[in-house]
């Protein structure tokens, strides 16, 4: 009974602690911090905003929950780019410049870090993202430099 009292206390330490601080919260750099706890970029008729984005240690996919939208216009993702040590990556999500963006819904982006790497080593070096959308066919570029947060 000792022996599995004692096993049992081993496992649940080791459970806990490997559920400690696993996450690593980043947030857009220069971006206003809103009422809702999001964050908003604002330009011109243009509005980008995402929430805390919460990467867990061993994730190796990057998906941030970026949302746009400009009342009375119409915005069209046509492009995105993930700069890792100084060379583009797409996303692996499709893109479809022809459909317009619901401003209810993030954009459907995704990325993979490169050479099998974590997305929090990565994003560790200072790696932007590019965001390219027309809004009535105007070209607009939403560039996304992300930080750290440790407290928020």
């Amino acid at each position: 009974m000792t022996t599995s009292r004692a096993m049992c206390a081993f496992l649940t330490a080791a459970l806990l602690s490997g559920c400690g601080i696993r996450q690593a919260v980043y947030v857009p750099s220069g971006w206003q911090r809103t009422e809702q706890d999001t964050f908003e970029l604002r330009k011109d008729d243009l509005v980008a905003s995402m929430p805390m984005m919460v990467v867990n240690k061993s994730d190796v996919t990057l998906h941030p929950a970026v949302s746009m939208h400009s009342k009375g216009h119409e915005v069209r993702l046509v492009g995105a780019i993930w700069t890792v040590a100084g060379q583009p990556l797409p996303p692996y999500s499709r893109i479809d410049p022809s459909a317009p963006v619901d401003g209810s819904v993030p954009l459907d982006l995704h990325w993979t870090a490169p050479d099998r790497g974590k997305v929090v080593d990565v994003l560790s070096q200072g790696t932007p993202l590019r965001i390219d959308v027309t809004v009535d066919g105007t070209p607009e570029v939403i560039d996304i430099d992300f930080v750290r947060r440790d407290r928020y």
